[in-house]
């Protein structure tokens, strides 16, 4: 199975963000510097266009948030007859405790939705573009304003199709075949053992075990309750908010975005890169999506950690749904994984790793040019 998808990202050089229009903010070392004297504050992309028209995108971020300041992000569309939607915001994000923050409240127009960290449009588009606009609590005018590190757009087909063009990433379908690649030492973490509403943390327990991988820390409970704090969305009511899971990765330090990838196969160079991979699944046996030996018998939303692959191919996964620790490592069917990632979510990854890290290219399957 080939799912079409593609991405780009701002944020990786000095000369990121330069052909962006900027209103009172100024590009400084790669990063976007805002000021912080009350005036209104934004940063705009230039219209990106992809290899094909996709029907829905999602806009991450990496962003320091100082004291009581905070980014809202909005994506603007132009559809196939040369004709621009309005903005659609995504939320206003802020690290910063009790600082404002939360998605964006549902918009719906012309066939077009935002849902929660998605936006989704019933025809396909020709290109878009994002904007970030700075927010200020209205004392605050002399400290400093927030910076915006990165910035990525990830787009795709609304469900996955078959379509005969070259893969992302190459190797043979669903990533059997090449041999046992595991990555060694992500700390094995249970949501279920927490009874305080455990049972729908697997988003910030998947995000807390590839923390502690990289800082070293093995220990679960303290991962946990820094990461489910950081992510929560107070609009959503919860913690799965994509974007707000990867603003909290960038915020503790690391580079975090939002990849949809086209399949299996196209993971594997990051898991041979030892960067574990967060995936957006759900399944259900009785409605022809099944997952054999996952911890509950169906989910319309799950986060679960993929860290490597076994000689048979079979997907090798730190499972935060486990019922305890001893059982959270476990395999599944390449073929069920794939099926249950691409029809949930569009093939959604949480991609986290330090900075300097060498990672795969990860924006380099389809061509993806970029319009002043």
């Amino acid at each position: 199975m080939w799912y079409r998808t593609g991405s780009c990202a701002w944020g990786d050089d000095a000369d990121s963000f330069t052909n962006w229009t900027l209103e009172r903010c100024l590009v400084d070392a790669g990063r976007i510097r805002f000021g912080a004297d009350g005036h209104p504050v934004a940063a705009t992309s230039p219209w990106v266009m992809p290899a094909f028209a996709p029907s829905s995108t999602i806009v991450s971020w990496n962003c320091d948030t100082p004291g009581p300041t905070g980014l809202e992000f909005r994506i603007q569309l132009r559809r196939g007859d040369g004709s621009d939607t309005g903005w659609f915001s995504m939320g206003q994000w802020s690290a910063t405790p009790g600082a404002p923050r939360g998605s964006g409240e549902a918009q719906n127009d012309a066939g077009i939705s935002v849902r929660t960290d998605t936006l989704v449009s019933a025809e396909p588009f020709d290109s878009m573009r994002v904007r970030a606009i700075a927010h200020y609590a209205a004392t605050y005018r002399t400290g400093p304003g927030p910076t915006l590190r990165r910035v990525t757009l990830a787009w795709s087909d609304p469900r996955p199709t078959t379509w005969d063009g070259p893969p992302t990433a190459g190797g043979p379908q669903h990533g059997e075949g090449i041999g046992r690649v595991v990555i060694d030492g992500v700390p094995e973490c249970s949501q279920m053992i927490y009874p305080n509403g455990g049972n729908v943390w697997c988003s910030p327990v998947s995000l807390a075990m590839v923390i502690g991988y990289w800082r070293g820390e093995r220990t679960c409970a303290p991962l946990v309750e820094e990461t489910r704090t950081g992510v929560y969305d107070p609009v959503y009511g919860g913690y799965g908010n994509w974007a707000f899971n990867v603003a909290w990765a960038g915020a503790v330090g690391f580079v975090a975005q939002i990849v949809r990838f086209p399949s299996l196969a196209a993971a594997r160079p990051w898991i041979a890169a030892g960067v574990p991979l967060i995936l957006s699944v759900s399944w259900d046996a009785d409605k022809g999506r099944p997952l054999a030996g996952a911890p509950i018998a169906s989910s319309n939303g799950h986060l679960t950690v993929l860290v490597g692959f076994d000689d048979e191919g079979r997907a090798i996964m730190n499972e935060p749904a486990a019922r305890d620790v001893a059982s959270v490592r476990r395999t599944y069917a390449p073929d069920e994984l794939e099926a249950c990632w691409l029809s949930a979510s569009g093939g959604v990854a949480y991609v986290v790793y330090p900075p300097g890290h060498r990672v795969p290219d990860v924006h380099g399957g389809y061509a993806v040019s970029t319009a002043s």
